[in-house]
């Protein structure tokens, strides 16, 4: 069974281990912002909790998505290469670091090699990002934690344009 948005009730949160035991069932829950799990109210379930990492692409997987991962596996890490394949993936890195490795953003650089798409698909993202975590932030819960965090947007402006 599937439980996404998870963070939105505690009491189910809490109820996942006698839901397993009663059902049968493995559970996979999901949320948009996982983070608030660790408020005291969601008790953790010990010894019955697998945790899955989910992160974006590395340059070796966007090679791949790109159908260049043979540039990378074959690559002379002593410099006995051609010079056209360390130009090649140097010109590859460099669309890697201005698109970054979001799966839907990738997906859209692939269409037609257009790094203002793939950087327009990366904005709405950001923008969801934001628009949903804006309303965490409001949350007492989070608003008398210790650590103060930047907005998404915030942090962006930080970010040096043209890498």
């Amino acid at each position: 069974m599937i439980i996404d948005e998870i963070q939105e009730s505690a009491a189910i949160y809490n109820r996942i281990r006698d839901f397993t035991r009663q059902l049968k069932s493995d559970f996979i829950i999901t949320g948009s912002y996982l983070g608030r799990i660790l408020d005291r109210e969601f008790k953790y379930s010990a010894g019955d909790l697998e945790s899955l990492e989910i992160h974006t692409l590395d340059f070796g997987e966007f090679l791949q998505a790109l159908g260049e991962a043979s540039l990378y596996e074959e690559l002379d890490l002593y410099g006995q290469s051609a010079d056209e394949v360390y130009q090649k993936l140097s010109e590859y890195y460099s669309i890697y670091t201005k698109i970054g490795g979001y799966p839907a953003v990738v997906l859209r650089y692939l269409e037609n090699r257009s790094i203002e798409d793939a950087n327009a698909e990366l904005l709405k993202i950001i923008k969801l990002f934001t628009n949903e975590s804006k309303r965490y932030f409001n949350d007492p819960h989070i608003r008398n934690r210790k650590a103060r965090f930047l907005t998404s947007r915030a942090l962006l402006d930080t970010v040096p344009t043209g890498l």
